[in-house]
């Protein structure tokens, strides 16, 4: 019986031990989609409590919080740290099989050389014993501990990248921070969207007043976003359908939006879909990388929105037929030799093998897998989730041109997911090797396994 998270933590057989410590074990950290803020890299927060830096922003933890029963005053609510790291370390002690209990684990490993297993008992110990070593581990500390080499953040195009700036301008600042570009509010049309193409206006001095306009608005933003280093893009589509729009409707659409007119559901479907091709195209004539995310079912709990906010542990996947529509906006910008880089996520696993085989359907001679299948994406991002992605990336397209994990996350200390990701990579190619599916070639595994890790991803992005 193996000791828990000892050296072959996760790796199931010898072939995966070997492929894990001679290729996969030490390779850096390319975390291309992540939710840390910029401001605490700038900087360089210490946090002062483990309830700080674990359980702030965590809806993963929140979830397994209120499933265990527990009062949302120790969770969102004005409970004291210690209160609310207590009521989590007995929470965690009946979390096994979710990937949480081990992340927090691995964290608690990596990060301050604890290997207990946390519970109500010892939690005390262990909530001082790491609150006394925050003292000396600030965030680009953690950073540095992880082998971090690049970290995309996620970022509205209004904003003014001032913290990207100053962490670029510091010579000590070790890792490049790179934010994204994702333009949500002008790709699923509500309500907001007017709000937000005045604040749009506003970040890009131009006076939004027709479709051409707000077209050069976007534009600048883009430039301003590239000249910050940025070569990511980000949508997230919760709306499932997409149509063809020509720029005399959007330019109505726009006009009635712009004139405070409500819009229909089809029509904010078809200026949100127009908006999507204009932003494919020109992500293209910059070289970045487009990445659709793609089945979030937002705010389901409409009193728990009311009361503690959005992004708090009350999104769910959704379910619903949209491959088809993909498909159309995919070939809209394919056929005018306009397609960028393009990654696809979704939520609800079922969609793993139409996504993969219709990546397929939009390779270029341009760029290895220049369309994929995106890791295994929030819900998914557990030892079940990653190996079926794998598996069915493997069968359908090429995993060895897949550019791997990400984090994902507001946490400084998720890097380790990287690490959990590579073992059971390295344990799926070891199960292969070891039944004779695939030969025993050290210089194709060595590239496979340390391309997945971290080269994919550097040479596909290019930051």
């Amino acid at each position: 019986m193996s000791k828990f998270l000892d050296d072959k933590f996760m790796l199931e057989n010898e072939a995966a031990v070997n492929l894990y410590k001679k290729y996969a074990g030490n390779m850096p950290v390319y975390d291309f989609h992540c939710h840390l803020d910029a401001e605490e890299i700038a900087s360089d927060k210490v946090y002062q409590t483990l309830t700080e830096v674990w359980l702030k922003h965590d809806h993963y933890k929140w979830r397994l919080m209120r499933w265990y029963g527990v009062e949302e005053h120790y969770i969102t609510g004005d409970a004291s740290d210690w209160e609310k790291f207590e009521k989590w370390a007995e929470v965690l002690s009946y979390s096994f099989g979710n990937p949480v209990y081990v992340w927090s684990h691995m964290e608690l490993k990596n990060y301050f050389n604890i290997d207990t297993p946390l519970n109500k008992d010892n939690a005390k110990a262990i909530y001082d014993q790491v609150n006394e070593q925050l003292k000396t581990l600030s965030v680009r500390e953690m950073i540095k501990r992880s082998n971090v080499k690049v970290i995309c953040t996620t970022n509205d195009p209004v904003e003014n990248l001032e913290h990207h700036q100053i962490i670029k301008a510091d010579e000590t600042v070790e890792v490049r921070v790179a934010p994204t570009f994702r333009p949500d509010k002008i790709i699923n049309i509500s309500s907001m969207t007017l709000t937000w193409i005045n604040s749009l206006s506003e970040a890009s001095q131009l006076d939004i007043s027709d479709l051409n306009s707000l077209k050069q608005a976007l534009k600048s933003r883009v430039e301003y976003f590239h000249t910050h280093q940025c070569r990511m893009s980000d949508h997230s589509l919760e709306q499932p359908g997409f149509t063809l729009c020509s720029n005399d409707q959007a330019e109505e659409i726009l006009n009635k939006l712009l004139n405070k007119e409500g819009l229909s559901s089809q029509e904010q479907i078809a200026l949100g879909s127009y908006m999507q091709v204009f932003l494919g195209k020109l992500y293209a004539s910059k070289g970045w990388t487009m990445q659709l995310h793609i089945g979030a079912m937002r705010d389901n709990n409409k009193d728990g929105l009311l009361t503690i906010g959005k992004d708090s542990g009350f999104d769910a996947l959704n379910d619903y037929n949209f491959i088809d529509q993909l498909s159309m906006y995919l070939s809209a910008l394919s056929e005018t030799k306009e397609l960028p880089k393009t990654v696809l996520y979704c939520l609800n696993p079922k969609d793993y093998t139409s996504l993969s085989v219709l990546s397929g359907c939009y390779q270029g001679q341009d760029q290895k897998g220049k369309v994929q299948l995106g890791a295994a994406w929030w819900f998914n991002d557990n030892k079940r989730g990653i190996k079926e992605q794998l598996e069915i990336l493997s069968v359908t397209g090429m995993l060895s041109q897949s550019i791997g994990m990400l984090t994902d996350s507001r946490s400084f200390l998720s890097f380790t997911r990287h690490d959990y990701y590579r073992r059971i990579l390295c344990s799926m190619v070891g199960h292969w090797i070891e039944n004779g599916e695939i030969p025993e070639d050290k210089n194709i595994l060595k590239e496979l396994i340390e391309g997945v890790s971290f080269n994919n991803a550097k040479q596909f992005i290019g930051i």
